[in-house]
């Protein structure tokens, strides 16, 4: 264990990262792969993702290739960003949402503790049954109101058990460089001048991946250990993230966006109300707190709408 704080800490790593087509992961990709050498792993071929020094094709609910996997590339830290996290594919399809998110998780959880590697887990805020009237706390009890949120307690659960060393990095409604599907929606919707309407009472934090991706750097490179909250600063419902995605693309519709609720979408999964993450922990850890959360969105907009 002092040889794996020793390797981590501070300096230069070998991360493998799962996952790493996703947005959390290529993300990573993008904000590590000049300071530390990143081997990456999905599902499907990595297509034209820069900034690895090896990949390999591979279902994280098989144990073997896994482990296989592991053994080839011999990480320092692991990444553990695949998931199954479409929340109403979930609900439809539990048992595979606990095949990937939970069975898949300790797979990854196994071949990092065989390793000595340092496991990094991105979770969720669904995590919580959203009846909070404040930003939850690591230390809030969980109640997961859909099968997504349960399988993410779950998977928490496996990584606190399995891997001696660990990092647990909730976080929500992220969007990169590229946006994010709800961000595509809108600009989508607001550029055909469609009627636009968005659910205004569900709140948590929207978070840019590049930000996140930084985030978990220096929580690895500081040796921190155990779960943390990181999100960028502010809360927001998604019709404040879409008034704001407009403001950043110059595309206010003129006709105005109407409020509506989350009932109102007739989701297969439920959606917890309110869902902000507290940050106080990680900025206690690293002394400095990410970025308001509108500042990221008119800097992820900024290439395309000047």
């Amino acid at each position: 264990m002092a040889e794996l704080e020793a390797r981590t800490r501070g300096c230069a790593v070998r991360w493998l990262i799962t996952g790493v087509t996703g947005l959390v992961g290529s993300s990573c990709v993008e904000a590590l792969s000049k300071r530390h050498t990143l081997h990456g792993l999905a599902r499907r071929p990595a297509g034209g993702l820069k900034g690895l020094a090896g990949f390999e094709t591979c279902d994280i609910a098989d144990g073997r290739r896994v482990e296989e996997v592991a053994r080839v590339f011999q990480p320092d830290v692991i990444l553990h960003a695949a998931a199954l996290a479409d929340v109403d594919y979930c609900e439809r399809e539990p048992d595979l949402a606990q095949r990937v998110n939970v069975e898949g998780t300790r797979h990854v959880a196994q071949a990092a503790d065989t390793l000595g590697a340092l496991l990094v887990f991105i979770s969720t805020d669904y995590v919580f049954d959203g009846k909070g009237s404040r930003p939850y706390r690591e230390d809030d009890p969980t109640g997961p109101v859909n099968v997504y949120g349960r399988t993410k307690v779950q998977a928490e659960g496996v990584v606190r058990r399995v891997a001696e060393r660990h990092v647990i990095v909730r976080s929500t409604w992220l969007f990169g460089a590229g946006g994010s599907v709800f961000m595509r929606q809108v600009l989508k919707e607001a550029g055909e001048k469609r009627p636009l309407s968005y659910v205004a009472d569900k709140i948590s934090s929207p978070t840019h991946a590049g930000d996140l991706a930084e985030a978990i750097e220096e929580l690895v490179l500081l040796g921190r250990t155990g779960t943390v909250h990181v999100t960028n600063a502010g809360a927001a419902s998604w019709y404040d993230f879409a008034c704001e995605i407009l403001r950043a693309a110059h595309l206010e519709n003129g006709a105005g966006i109407q409020r509506i609720s989350r009932r109102d979408l007739r989701r297969d999964a439920l959606r917890p109300a309110m869902t902000a993450l507290d940050n106080s922990r990680f900025k206690e850890w690293t002394g400095r707190a990410l970025r308001p959360w509108q500042e990221a969105v008119r800097a992820s907009l900024s290439a395309v709408y000047r």
